[in-house]
This record gives structure tokens, C-alpha cells and sequence, in this order.
């Protein structure tokens, strides 16, 4: 829940006989994001004034020195897209608009932006290449749900937590998170906009799979080498994020 951090359902795996690894918390290892990450880049870019409607060159494919895992960012469809908006360039989720992004707004700031919002994995204190955009590093659908859902509460963050309240035998409170008060960590105004965005590739992009009938913001992502799937997207009342991959496979 955006509003308050609780967290209403979590799956952890499709058989808890076969494996009891908690694949909801990453696993061992975490799983790469993809281009699920790319909302934290758009986030980074709203918040230092770059426009929706900005104009970026999307060519077939960009080098960038001593980058992570590989010096050559293509996009998926290895097409020249020419010139388009960041937000068409949201909605179609295109690598090279989202790489030349970052690495004019810096790694690090995307970072920081990524676990402003909750996404706990990402630790701003590490370097990071300009593959971040694409979702190089590790992560846990939980933190995507959870770094979703400060978007969806319009900038506020809520530790997102199953605990509702812990008691002692004696009946007094140890731990009670039923009123929590959250953190305010982006401006509502950023975080709105992102949402209009990410609406638009539900709406017209590459999850329009994921179009329930009402108003919905998300983002699509596609691990390296197609090793798996995942969507995160949210409504006001709810943020989640779905990994659908091999977990024996490397991340």
C-alpha cells in the first residue's frame, strides 16, 4: 500500500516444497530489473527540470568508454528511432535515449534517486556504469514495489513493512506501524508527472498487457539475455512488482 507501507501479499516462489528461497526478497543474489529500472532515471531527469516533451536522438545503438557489462548499448530492436521524446522514449523503452540519459545526469544521482525511494539494493556509496539505466544491478521485487509505490504516493515513502504491530505476552506494544507518518522525498509535482508518463506505457507502449480497465502507471523490463521478465507498475492504492524468470538461472 503507497499510503502506508504495508505489505498486503507477497509471493516468494511457485512451490515452497521444491524451493524455500524467498525469490519476493531477491533470492541469494537479486535479479537484474532491466528496463523496469528505467523509472528512476526518468524520476532523476523530472526532478532537474527536463521536460517530457524533450526532444533526445535514439540511435540504433551508443558506445561508452569502460561501461558495464559492455561498452555497446543497442536497443532491443536494434532500429534507429531518429529523434523523440522522452516520454516516447518511455513508452517504447529505448535503451539508447535511457543510456545518453544517464550518463548526462551522472550514475550516482540516478542512485541516489533509486534509493531515496525505497529501493534498498542500490547503495548510492558503490559506482555505478551507465548500464544502471537498463538495469544491470541487482535488485528484489520488493524494493521495485516499494520504490514504485513513493511515486504512487506522490513523493511520500513508507517503509514497506508485513508488520502491523508486535505485542509481548504482556500485551504491551513493541512495534506498531498502523499510523505510519512516511518521509516526503520527492516533490508531489515530479512524481505526478512520472506517473502521466508511465500511464502512457500502459496506455500506448510496451505494457499494454497490463491494462486493467482504470488508470494505472508501470514498466516493463526484460532481464539480460531475455533470462526473465518483470512488470511494476501502481495504482494509488497499491504498488506492485512481478519477476517471472528461471530462479536457477544466474540472475
Amino acid at each position: 500500500e503507497p499510503a502506508s507501507g504495508h505489505v498486503r501479499a507477497l509471493v516468494g516462489g511457485r512451490d515452497f516444497g521444491a524451493s524455500q528461497v524467498n525469490l519476493a526478497l531477491g533470492g541469494s543474489a537479486g535479479m537484474q530489473p532491466g528496463s523496469s529500472f528505467k523509472t528512476f532515471v526518468l524520476a532523476t531527469a523530472l526532478e532537474r527540470g527536463i521536460d517530457p516533451e524533450t526532444l533526445f536522438d535514439a540511435p540504433a545503438s551508443l558506445d561508452f568508454p569502460g561501461c558495464d557489462p559492455t561498452c555497446t548499448i543497442s536497443n532491443s530492436d536494434f532500429e534507429d528511432h531518429g529523434s523523440m521524446t522522452l516520454r516516447a522514449a518511455t513508452a517504447a523503452s529505448v535503451n539508447t535515449v535511457y543510456a545518453g540519459l544517464i550518463d548526462q545526469l551522472g550514475p550516482q544521482a540516478v542512485a541516489e534517486m533509486a534509493q531515496r525511494l525505497g529501493v534498498s539494493a542500490i547503495d548510492p556509496r558503490r559506482p555505478y556504469g551507465v548500464s544502471l539505466a537498463l538495469g544491470a544491478y541487482e535488485v528484489s521485487p520488493l524494493d521495485m514495489a516499494a520504490g514504485y509505490a513513493t511515486i504512487a504516493n506522490r513523493g511520500v515513502r513508507q517503509r514497506a513493512t508485513p508488520i502491523l504491530r508486535v505485542l509481548d505476552r504482556r500485551g504491551n506494544v513493541l512495534e506498531d506501524n498502523t499510523a505510519p507518518e512516511g518521509e516526503a522525498v520527492l516533490d508531489p509535482v515530479v512524481a505526478d508527472t512520472v506517473s502521466d508518463v508511465l500511464q502512457g506505457v500502459i496506455e500506448g507502449g510496451t505494457g499494454e498487457a497490463a491494462d486493467i480497465g482504470r488508470p494505472a502507471a508501470g514498466k516493463t523490463g526484460t532481464a539480460q539475455d531475455y533470462r526473465a521478465a518483470w512488470f511494476a507498475g501502481y495504482t494509488p492504492q497499491l504498488s506492485t512488482a512481478v519477476w517471472m524468470g528461471y530462479s536457477d538461472s544466474p540472475r
